[in-house]
């Protein structure tokens, strides 16, 4: 009976996980504290040698993590830690010999991680690229808009291209937009088929607008919408001042039975605008032919 207990015991201790002391890798946090060491190759390579000493040629270790799932996993997000800071600073070397005597013995497959990591540098790599080359190719848009009116607010639909008809930017960066007493301005970086664009919209409005009121928000698609809070809650004859019309400036054809009302009234005072400027033409004209003809009766 005792034979059989003390067996037991045996068993149960020896199939029992615990937790193993991984103090041992304390030492890359203060390489973490002060990571130009990871830049100096020597350093790099000195580095993985204290892992592999560690975890690998302590055999009680290595076999301690082998047995210990929880373990090998802690092991694990540390050694990728420190695989994302080689790869930062471009210690190859030092990572394949981490592969090749540290993660290998261990079966630890960190390719997948790695793939990610290098993508996100990759990606901020192509950024600064971006930036670098934007500096000195870049192409300056006014980006086409279209717009409807309330009789409180008027909206904006700016897509992020020189047409309506051509595809737009799907997305910009650095943007910046403000409102002013009676303008509306934005600007905003993108690239589009590797040419660096600068969308630039810089409008001098019709009447006076409440810029604490108004807002904005980015749309699917490459598009931009912005409400504009009037100042006076009424019909406005036009958008910009001096009844300007911009290029790439249309009406907001989707929107206009939303607000049908508002737009018959709108209809009304451009009629009347053109009727307005057709009388002044007229009398432009007359007044002229007025001033010509004394001088046609000297001749």
């Amino acid at each position: 009976m005792f034979s059989k207990s003390l067996t037991l015991f045996i068993i149960l201790l020896f199939s029992t996980a615990y937790s193993l002391d991984l103090s041992g890798l304390d030492f890359l946090e203060n390489y973490y504290q002060n990571p130009v060491q990871f830049s100096d190759s020597n350093s790099a390579s000195d580095i993985v040698e204290r892992i592999k000493v560690f975890l690998i040629q302590a055999p009680a270790t290595k076999q301690a993590l082998l047995d210990n799932a929880s373990d090998l996993e802690t092991t694990r997000v540390k050694l990728l830690r420190c695989v994302e800071e080689l790869m930062k600073r471009n210690q190859f070397k030092a990572i394949e010999k981490l592969i090749q005597e540290v993660l290998d013995p261990l079966d630890l497959d960190l390719s997948t991680d790695m793939r990610l990591v290098g993508n996100q540098i990759k990606k901020e790599i192509d950024n600064i690229v971006n930036v670098a080359h934007a500096k000195r190719n870049t192409q300056i848009i006014t980006p086409v808009f279209q717009w409807i009116q309330s009789k409180t607010h008027v909206f904006l639909q700016i897509k992020f291209a020189h047409r309506h008809d051509a595809p737009g930017c799907l997305e910009v960066k650095n943007d910046r937009i403000e409102f002013k007493n009676n303008g509306f301005y934005f600007s905003a970086f993108g690239v589009q088929a590797q040419q660096p664009i600068h969308f630039v919209l810089n409008l001098t409005l019709a009447k006076e607008i409440i810029p604490e009121e108004s807002s904005w928000n980015l749309e699917s698609v490459g598009r931009l919408f912005v409400s504009i809070a009037k100042a006076e809650h009424e019909v406005w004859g036009s958008l910009l001042e001096n009844n300007e019309k911009l290029p790439g400036m249309r009406l907001w054809w989707e929107m206009k039975d939303k607000y049908k009302d508002v737009m018959r009234e709108y209809e009304k005072l451009v009629e009347q605008q053109e009727d307005a400027e057709s009388e002044n033409k007229k009398a432009g004209k007359k007044k002229k032919k007025q001033e010509e003809q004394p001088f046609q009766d000297e001749l």
